[in-house]
């Protein structure tokens, strides 16, 4: 259980330093990281929404038909991601009104939830850390460490005695007023 836990926790971090290092440009130099962006509008396909693309069999058997809302994508893995607040994220997690959800991971491994949430704001950032700061004390942070200052926000540990949840994020350089945060939340 222990080792789980720790993997969790170092791959969370590299996941945060990958995302951080993307996203931010202090030197002034170009972004040369890949950019992939998909809109599909409620009621069509990836296919329909694609100029010349074709349908093949195992598109169709990999893709499930679009929910009712249009922000679910299924994978051949049994991953979704989405473009809308997840599913499996505790109803009671904060999310900021102004939020735009960049990536939305939600899996199932061995019965067990899990979620991975990568998010900008125009939240202020110390309304950001307080509001984070009283969800996990409201649900008993255990085995777990905070890290709260004017560019970062770092809380990780277990919460209502079962859930691990990171929540890592920042000032993005690059766009100025706007705050980027990665949320990891498993079940155990």
């Amino acid at each position: 259980m222990k080792k789980n836990r720790w993997f969790s926790l170092l791959s969370v971090v590299i996941i945060a330093g990958v995302v951080s290092a993307c996203g931010n440009n202090a030197a002034g130099g170009t972004n040369t990281a890949p950019q992939e962006t998909a809109s599909v509008a409620p009621g069509n396909t990836a296919e329909s929404a694609s100029p010349g693309a074709e349908a093949t069999p195992s598109d169709a058997a990999a893709s499930p038909a679009p929910s009712d809302e249009g922000k679910t994508e299924t994978k051949g893995d049994g991953e979704s991601s989405a473009s809308a607040r997840p599913d499996y994220l505790p109803a009671d997690f904060p999310i900021p009104d102004d939020a735009v959800i960049i990536n939305s991971t939600e899996n199932i491994d061995n019965g067990k939830k899990s979620v991975l949430l990568v998010f900008k704001t125009k939240e202020g950032f110390d309304k950001l850390g307080q509001s984070y700061k009283d969800y996990v004390n409201e649900k008993k942070l255990e085995d777990g460490a905070q890290t709260i200052d004017d560019k970062n926000i770092i809380i990780q540990g277990t919460i209502s005695g079962s859930e691990f949840i990171s929540i890592i994020g920042g000032k993005l350089a690059s766009e100025e007023g706007v705050s980027e945060l990665t949320v990891s939340w498993t079940e155990q």
